[in-house]
């Protein structure tokens, strides 16, 4: 039972240092709906109250309502990782569209530590004077439906936790394709 609940203990764990990094990778905090400071807080106390069970439990014997309440504890940690997800993903929104307002539709990739280290959970859309709005409006449309759909098959066969993982990854590796694999395609052989 111990077990159990230094389990539940750790995947909170697992599951805040996540949410930490996203936030702190994450450049459009101005957009957030809530601020850093208050997700990182819920997630805080959440965290206490499992310590409070692991302390319980080398003094007394752990019985099926601590467990329980552990992972009760551990779904409002993930509860809350999906609020800065789902923040995260209307802060970006959010951004592209003011970018799309102000005068200059020029939007560049900036660099972050976790940029450097093949993570990238920032909006960096290249809109080429060339292109117009509507242009990059229709990819958007186009990329979000599809981006549903892969959503949706992936959730019938992985977390629902590791699905922007999942699809993080699979955008970083087309991304390495494109920049490193493409410029020795033209290489003649």
């Amino acid at each position: 039972m111990k077990a159990l609940l230094n389990k539940c203990h750790e995947e909170a764990q697992e599951n805040f240092t996540k949410s930490i990094k996203k936030l702190a990778s994450f450049e459009y905090s101005d957009h957030l709906q809530s601020s850093q400071k208050e997700q990182v807080d819920k997630m805080t106390k959440v965290l206490k109250k499992i310590a409070g069970y692991v302390e319980q439990a080398e003094h007394k014997d752990v019985t099926i309502d601590d467990i329980l309440n552990a992972n009760l504890c551990v779904k409002e940690v993930l509860d809350v990782y999906q609020e800065i997800v789902n923040d995260i993903e209307n802060a970006k929104f959010k951004a592209l569209k003011s970018h799309e307002k102000s005068p200059s539709a020029d939007i560049v990739e900036s660099s972050s530590p976790l940029k450097e280290q093949g993570n990238s959970d920032t909006i960096s859309p290249e809109i080429n004077k060339g292109e117009s709005e509507s242009e990059v409006m229709s990819e958007d449309v186009t990329d979000k439906s599809k981006n549903d759909k892969e959503r949706e098959l992936l959730s019938r066969f992985i977390a629902p936790d590791a699905i922007d993982e999942h699809l993080n990854i699979m955008e970083n590796l087309k991304c390495i394709e494109s920049n490193f694999v493409e410029p020795f395609k033209k290489i003649p052989g």
